[in-house]
């Protein structure tokens, strides 16, 4: 009678286990197929590698082209990636260096991925500072504006200021620990959108400083892109800005891994994506 009772109960177990095991590889066969279906990949990169821009740039309205270099006018830090990045200037006259692109390649969703550098050569001000990074574009029916700006604000140092005009009303986010200004290193500067919902998210430096759903797009889309844009406060001739590793992801892209919504999309050879770490006290015997 006991060893019945025995094998009767290892059985049971056994079948408890198989059903839990069963379970478990439907959950994880379902998350994989999940992930495998997001479609989603790199639709434009620039790494200005070349020394000349491509051609899917083109000028902000007559305004001159940013040159590519090697060398920053401060000389704190070169190229972020490779031996280039782009320049962009803006002196007293009323042009400035800058490129525009159409970001109109995507359905629903759309992210954008670049590093950016200030020069100690910006001048930064109060009022109508130099703007940079923007989206633009006004339909009749609705003001897409988002932008970053480059300012000092005594009561919260110097900073890069996001801000979106949609419909004429005005959102503005900021997070702690945002050093984005911080002019002796590079940076990574993220946006996010989705039509559908009405979403725009920006990161810098992988801390979300804005979160917005719900926004009205009445259905038009965030295009073109601006690397630079008008600096309306007094300054001198010399204000750059230095800009490399350019990413645009959508969803009429494929091959990425990832999520845009979080940031967390790559390419294949993606800057972003770590090599691995060597071993430590590796003993060969």
């Amino acid at each position: 009678m006991i060893s019945t009772h025995l094998l009767r109960s290892a059985r049971m177990i056994t079948l408890k286990r198989t059903r839990c095991l069963a379970i478990t590889v439907i959950l994880l066969s379902a998350s994989v197929i999940s992930d495998m279906s997001y479609a989603a990949g790199r639709v434009f990169y620039d790494g200005f590698e070349s020394g000349t821009i491509q051609p899917q740039w083109t000028d902000d309205g007559g305004s001159p082209l940013c040159p590519v270099v090697s060398t920053s006018v401060d000389g704190v830090a070169g190229p972020y990636a490779g031996t280039k990045m782009l320049s962009c200037n803006h002196t007293t006259s009323p042009d400035f260096d800058s490129l525009k692109l159409d970001t109109s390649n995507y359905t629903d969703e759309l992210f954008i991925r670049t590093r950016v550098r200030v020069d100690q050569d910006m001048d930064r001000t109060t009022g109508s500072s130099k703007k940079i990074l923007r989206f633009f574009l006004w339909t009749g029916q609705v003001y897409h504006d988002m932008y970053e700006i480059i300012r000092q604000v005594p009561a919260l140092n110097n900073e890069f200021h996001p801000q979106i005009n949609v419909t004429q009303d005005t959102y503005w986010g900021g997070a702690s620990g945002d050093n984005t200004a911080v002019s002796t290193s590079w940076h990574k500067v993220e946006y996010y959108i989705r039509q559908s919902t009405g979403t725009m998210k920006v990161w810098h430096d992988g801390i979300l400083v804005r979160n917005d759903t719900g926004l009205n797009y009445v259905g038009v889309k965030w295009s073109p892109f601006f690397i630079t844009s008008n600096f309306s406060d007094s300054h001198d001739g010399s204000n750059h800005v230095y800009y490399d590793e350019f990413e645009v992801f959508s969803d009429l892209g494929s091959g990425a891994t990832g999520q845009m919504s979080s940031a967390t999309i790559a390419q294949g050879g993606s800057t972003d994506i770590a090599p691995p770490v060597a071993p430590v006290n590796l003993r060969i015997q």
